[in-house]
């Protein structure tokens, strides 16, 4: 038998990709827009990613085929990265394993797989957009910049608004509150809604999977640094002295990837992102 599905929203479309999306694989409540506005506590409007895990183990050894008869219901049997690896997986763009990912250049328009230099990623199947960091030193998301945890709205800072000013950066301010205004300034691919990620999103570009030194599918996030990066989220606490943070290195991200780190005393990378209009 054979199924044509019919595209009736512009291919350049990422709100397109996202409904299209939606009617292809069924998710109850899908949207094309998750209302959650700019305050980093919207819910992500299509799913969650897949682990990035495609491969079983056993006693001795990772990356082996699946299933491995004695160590059956493995991460690497179920899901979107076990149908990329069996060829029954529906992408919009690409990436590794389960992922389905789409470069955007400087001005949000799409390009190849292959592009380099890209500015932005979008993400197909959670419908978020994310910020690319970039190698020049002096450039405002330079990958090794890091700044302190700053935001001084009562309402989401669990009660404690951070430090200012106290990473090194070029560009801004050297905080979060500092450096997601200034992308907004800058309208990084045409948009000025750029914020913190929150848990949540940030751990669903984690590829567990991945083989390399960093947890993450390089080919759309290159120049990730192996180390922490900041979410918008204050741990829940009376004093809420510390922000959520997940560290990008591997093998780390089996055991402490998700962690709180000082507000006063740690500084760390950030990656914005912003949620489809």
């Amino acid at each position: 038998m054979t199924t044509t599905v019919l595209n009736i929203f512009p291919v350049s479309s990422r709100a397109g990709h996202a409904v299209l999306a939606c009617l292809l694989l069924g998710i109850v409540g899908c949207s094309s827009s998750s209302g959650g506005g700019n305050d980093g506590e919207g819910l992500m409007p299509l799913g969650l990613n897949d682990t990035g895990v495609d491969w079983c183990g056993n006693d001795d050894n990772n990356n082996l085929s699946c299933p491995v008869s004695e160590f059956p219901g493995q991460d690497g049997e179920f899901g979107r990265d076990a149908l990329e690896r069996q060829g029954n997986l529906l992408k919009f763009g690409s990436g590794d394993a389960g992922f389905d990912f789409i470069k955007l250049d400087n001005d949000g328009e799409e390009l190849s797989a292959s592009a380099n230099n890209h500015a932005c990623v979008l993400d197909n199947v959670t419908g978020l957009m994310w910020e690319v960091k970039q190698t020049g030193t002096g450039d405002l998301r330079y990958s090794g910049h890091t700044y302190s945890w700053y935001n001084p709205d009562g309402s989401v800072n669990g009660g404690n608004a951070g430090e200012e000013d106290d990473g090194t950066c070029a560009g801004s301010a050297c905080d979060t509150q500092a450096f997601v205004a200034a992308v907004n300034t800058a309208e990084l691919c045409g948009y000025d809604d750029w914020r913190m990620p929150t848990v949540s999103e940030l751990n669903s570009i984690m590829h567990r999977g991945a083989t390399g030194d960093v947890a993450v599918d390089p080919e759309f996030f290159p120049n990730t640094t192996a180390d922490s990066y900041w979410t918008g989220q204050s741990r829940a606490t009376d004093t809420a002295n510390s922000a959520w943070a997940i560290t990008f290195s591997v093998p780390e991200f089996s055991n402490f990837a998700i962690r709180t780190l000082s507000k006063e005393f740690s500084t760390n990378h950030v990656r914005l992102v912003r949620e489809i209009p």
